[in-house]
């Protein structure tokens, strides 16, 4: 998790990510959420009913982080 100081207080990077849309809930191994997750969880729901950000594309184009890297393992490995 990425936090940033602001003026008045500090800020999670993450979670502000999810918020706008520019992020997604990486579930593979090793994510670490502390006790952030249903929070992400519900931004990230937010995010996707308003579409904001990503979510404004066809929900078809979207890739997860876990696809992408096994789809990246999978190409290498048959290279």
């Amino acid at each position: 998790m990425v936090w940033l100081k602001g003026f008045w207080r500090w800020h999670n990077v993450s979670l502000l990510m999810l918020q706008s849309g520019f992020a997604t809930i990486y579930t593979g191994q090793q994510a670490a959420y502390g006790d952030m997750y249903k929070i992400f969880q519900s931004a990230e729901a937010t995010a996707k009913q308003k579409k904001v950000g990503m979510w404004k594309q066809k929900s078809s184009s979207y890739v997860s982080p876990m696809e992408f890297k096994k789809a990246a393992r999978d190409k290498e490995a048959a290279s």
